[in-house]
């Protein structure tokens, strides 16, 4: 059914030199996504190289912190254009970045001093004319 077969590839061997493209690609605004497919692997390889690699983990960090600063420089550049879209911009930043840009909608109770809120249930038993039964 299928005009041509697939053959099943293992993943990419990790070579140094991806360490410095990555970052280039960062400072291009490329995602992590766009660097696996550009790199042929999974977006859990560059994970994995991250992971057995410190210098490799350092280089996707610092891609990702320049990705972050293409776009908000694209956002600040904009800003002013008569076609800017504000609310695409935010939603689109929010997606690529939840943790800087995401906006916290949640409401949080805390107790006194920051603490936990101390909750306590009291059972008051009372007569048919609202006085405490203890007393009726």
């Amino acid at each position: 059914m299928f005009a041509e077969r697939r053959d099943m590839a293992r993943p990419s061997e990790y070579d140094p030199a991806y360490c410095d493209q990555v970052i280039a690609w960062g400072g291009l605004g490329k995602s992590v996504t766009w660097m696996a497919a550009e790199l042929d692997c999974s977006k859990q390889t560059l994970h994995n190289w991250a992971a057995a690699n410190p210098e490799f983990l350092d280089a996707l960090t610092r891609a990702k912190t320049k990705a972050q600063a293409f776009w908000e420089d694209m956002g600040q550049n904009g800003i002013n254009a008569p076609m800017f879209n504000g609310s695409v911009y935010a939603k689109s930043m929010a997606a690529r970045f939840p943790e800087d840009w995401r906006e916290n909608k949640g409401v949080e109770l805390t107790g006194a001093g920051g603490g936990p809120v101390q909750n306590e249930m009291v059972w008051r038993f009372e007569d048919g004319n609202g006085k405490p039964a203890d007393e009726a």
